[in-house]
């Protein structure tokens, strides 16, 4: 006898193959999401704020694998942030000062508000420190853009690894 194969005309996938193709797409969005969420395909002072946020984010996370306190300074006359460490040397801190990395010429620090810091005053340098322990100074980032005059606040808070970005000047009553 010939042994014959009977098909019935249908192909396709069964569930279960369907439901393992769901959960490694579903398993490799959630790995990969948060590094996209990041991204920005605007202009140039979008990927700015972003730069901005993401090294927030970083020293977050490096402030307690290096188990060193971080300090990221924002210069408001001249628009530039730099990073410090707790044992770094002031020959050394003076050098990165230097090189400082600039914020966009449409952009504007308007001011830097930190949490138990009674004077608000604008300031020429502001210092947000990110401790060994997991916390850091909650801290109001105001940015304004020079063409719209628009202004935003960058929030950083002491325990959460995420920074929020509200679309106006807000001040801490408004956010606690």
């Amino acid at each position: 006898m010939n042994a014959t194969t009977i098909r019935s005309g249908k192909s396709g996938f069964t569930l279960l193959e369907l439901i393992v193709v769901l959960a490694v797409i579903g398993t490799v969005l959630f790995i990969t999401m948060p590094k996209f969420r990041t991204l920005t395909f605007g202009n140039n002072s979008n990927r700015q704020l972003n730069l901005l946020l993401n090294t927030v984010r970083d020293l977050k996370k490096r402030s307690i694998s290096d188990d060193m306190d971080y300090i990221l300074h924002l210069d408001s006359d001249r628009s530039v942030m730099w990073i410090t460490s707790s044992d770094m040397p002031p020959e050394i801190m003076d050098k990165t000062r230097e090189k400082g990395t600039p914020l966009p010429e449409s952009l504007y620090l308007a001011g830097v508000d930190i949490y138990g810091t009674p004077d608000h005053r604008r300031q020429d340098e502001y210092r947000i420190i990110f401790s060994r322990y997991g916390y850091c100074d909650m801290a109001l980032i105001h940015i304004r853009d020079r063409e719209s005059m628009d202004e935003l606040t960058v929030i950083i808070e002491p325990f959460l690894s995420d920074t929020k970005i509200i679309r106006k000047h807000i001040s801490f009553e408004q956010c606690i």
